[in-house]
């Protein structure tokens, strides 16, 4: 296991990433996923009851359905992304004096800038696909309308534009970071007092 020494600027800097970097995929950051993805599932149940008017159970599904297929598939992309782009950095950085090594810097600042310029970049790729579909004749495409009675079928179609449009989106922020790397800074900032506790099972909670 690693130590800590300081260097001349009194800041303490790991010898070893592995002391300050977490794992994404480790047995710890399964278990905190997955007890993040069980109480979000659970508020969307209490919220369903509170309701006005009230989804029917297979509506509330669909809508459900596509919610976590699509945010699934973006958590999927960013433990990706992040596991390799921290492993890709630390094979050419040692780590004294640059964070970007720990895949949870790449982590938090994937999730920030999709919840910001990611937004953006999703919403046009939305109509960007709606548009396509009508220039195609390719209806059942209204958002949250499965028909009467609702149809898989048009689940599906929403589901697949829904998907597609955010893979599009996490593409773009990937090319983002590629072309514009100062952008890594926000995510070492945004960690910088997480990694003052010296516990990758804190940075893990902290980003998920």
């Amino acid at each position: 296991m690693g130590t800590l020494e300081a260097p001349p600027d009194g800041s303490l800097l790991p010898i070893n990433d592995e002391v300050l970097n977490c794992r994404l995929v480790g047995p710890f950051s399964i278990f905190v996923q997955v007890l993040v993805g069980t109480l979000g599932f659970s508020t969307l149940i209490i919220k369903r009851q509170f309701e006005r008017p009230r989804r029917t159970w297979l509506v509330w599904s669909f809508d459900v359905g596509k919610q976590m297929i699509s945010g699934s598939i973006m958590h999927m992309c960013n433990l990706l992304v992040s596991t390799l782009s921290g492993g890709s950095s630390s094979s050419t950085t040692t780590g004294e004096d640059d964070q970007s090594s720990n895949p949870c810097s790449w982590y938090v600042l994937n999730l920030t800038l999709d919840c910001t310029l990611g937004v953006l970049f999703l919403a046009g790729y939305i109509r960007l696909f709606e548009y396509l579909a009508r220039r195609f004749k390719i209806g059942g495409l209204e958002s949250g309308n499965y028909g009467d009675p609702p149809s898989w079928r048009i689940w599906l179609k929403q589901a697949s534009l829904f998907c597609a449009s955010m893979l599009c989106m996490k593409l773009t922020v990937v090319m983002l970071v590629a072309l514009l790397p100062f952008l890594l800074a926000i995510g070492d900032l945004i960690l910088k007092p997480v990694l003052m506790t010296h516990s990758p099972h804190f940075e893990i909670i902290f980003v998920m």
